[in-house]
């Protein structure tokens, strides 16, 4: 069952700004602003407010990813299943994969070129830099054709306020637009799709690539569980031992096009092996675990029920269960 969206009709910007932006929690996806852009901006990489918004919709305190999350609302929602690992979330299958015949050429952007061959996406959202001697700061762009993705896809992905550039998509008239992301991102854009009490267009929002991340940009990312964009149709390691990139597999769109990038040639696959695959798992728990304690040691009482119980108290008699 998903989350009621109308419970948070109460809130505005204030609730944001003293729960998240102020609190140290956001993760500048850009959610925000992209689709209340009459209050909010993106200023070095966090939401600003252009104006005091005293409105009660709940639109920006409702699609960001720092409010309220549930994972199980939203694997049901984006797969129609609950997961079985909670470090790496719902997935079909994970392999190994790397570019064909292009070194420079990435996993995303052969994945990008399939979604395109499919006709599944008009565009996508990718992310470029913007100032030379700072690597982190980084702005979305739009790209229709398969040029402007072999030129454009080796992305700052996790220094961008992306969901903007789905915004900007829509707003140019695209119908089937792509993002490419990470994590948070993922999560942010989820909510987005199934928040049925505000029509922004996000029908039009129709796949999701992302990268697994690794680093850590904001204050907000401590407070981050999710190692592998959960959230995500396929999600990538970055990183590459001998050339070779693990990916997981997450969807049935994801799926299919998967399946096209490897027919027509984009891409060659190989099983994963054990050892790739613990090491996977070890560095997943090892995010989700640490931050888990970092967010329980800022909560001062867990309310179950009737039963207050502080983090402490709470651990102990999970273990009863």
């Amino acid at each position: 069952m998903l989350l009621k969206m109308h419970e948070f009709g109460d809130k505005n910007l204030g609730n944001l700004q003293a729960e998240v932006i102020y609190n140290s929690l956001c993760t500048g996806c850009g959610a925000c602003a992209a689709f209340c852009h009459k209050y909010i901006s993106m200023v070095d990489g966090f939401p600003t407010a252009i104006s005091r918004c005293l409105t009660p919709c709940g639109l920006c305190y409702s699609v960001c990813p720092r409010t309220f999350v549930s994972l199980k609302a939203l694997d049901q929602f984006t797969f129609g299943e609950n997961r079985e690992d909670q470090a790496l979330g719902y997935y079909k299958t994970i392999v190994q994969a790397k570019t064909k015949g292009n070194a420079k050429a990435s996993v995303l952007t052969s994945l990008l070129k399939a979604a395109l061959d499919l006709k599944l996406i008009d565009s996508a959202v990718l992310a470029k830099g913007i100032d030379p001697k700072d690597k982190w700061k980084a702005e979305p762009f739009i790209v229709t054709n398969k040029k402007e993705i072999e030129k454009g896809a080796e992305g700052k992905l996790n220094a961008s306020p992306q969901i903007t550039g789905l915004a900007e998509a829509i707003a140019m008239g695209k119908n089937n637009i792509a993002l490419v992301g990470v994590p948070c991102q993922m999560i942010a854009l989820r909510k987005v799709q199934s928040n049925k009490n505000y029509e922004v267009c996000q029908d039009k929002i129709v796949f999701a690539l992302a990268e697994f991340c690794v680093r850590a940009r904001h204050d907000g990312c401590a407070s981050c569980l999710d190692m592998t964009a959960e959230f995500s149709d396929i999600s990538v390691d970055p990183t590459a031992k001998e050339g070779w990139n693990t990916v997981i597999i997450r969807s049935e769109k994801g799926l299919s096009v998967f399946k096209q990038a490897v027919e027509k040639g984009y891409l060659e696959t190989q099983e994963i092996t054990d050892e790739v695959m613990n090491k996977l798992k070890t560095a997943a728990e090892r995010k989700l675990k640490k931050n888990l304690q970092a967010i329980l040691k800022d909560v001062d009482y867990v309310k179950l029920s009737y039963l207050l119980a502080d983090a402490t108290e709470l651990s102990t008699l999970l273990k009863l269960i």
